[in-house]
């Protein structure tokens, strides 16, 4: 749905919508055996991501309203119904007191403080006119 969407916005030149990350951790970051993060749209599943100390899962706001439920073996606990997701909304604690699960929301890594490569560092010098050079700035 998302690399349509983001296509067909690509194609029409229309601003393109953004997914909004969200990551999880067990509380002591460890890996649970048998146990996995399920998301679903409209009851349909979209990711289902093992417990294995850390979860990523990045959604689209047009495409809400989402179930988060964490299952483990044959057992699952829906833990969050939401209708809208926000970049500015920091992500919930999700927790299953029934499977005993918690999962806590991660921060964001801070960004690289290394440099950023360029194009015109990778290629040898003079092998681009100027006017292209410049143009790479």
């Amino acid at each position: 749905m998302f690399l349509d969407r983001t296509l067909t916005s690509l194609v029409q030149g229309e601003t393109l919508e953004l997914p909004v990350r969200f990551a999880w951790q067990t509380e002591d970051g460890t890996r649970i055996d048998l146990a996995s993060l399920a998301v679903r749209r409209h009851d349909v599943l979209l990711f289902d991501a093992p417990l294995a100390g850390t979860i990523e899962v990045a959604l689209t706001p047009s495409d809400a309203p989402y179930a988060f439920a964490i299952r483990k073996q044959l057992q699952e606990d829906v833990v969050l119904a939401v209708e809208t997701v926000s970049a500015a909304d920091p992500p919930p604690v999700l927790e299953s007191a029934r499977l005993g699960i918690r999962l806590v929301p991660m921060r964001a890594a801070p960004p690289d403080a290394a440099p950023r490569t360029k194009v015109r560092d990778l290629l040898p010098q003079g092998t681009l006119p100027p006017a292209e050079v410049a143009t790479l700035k």
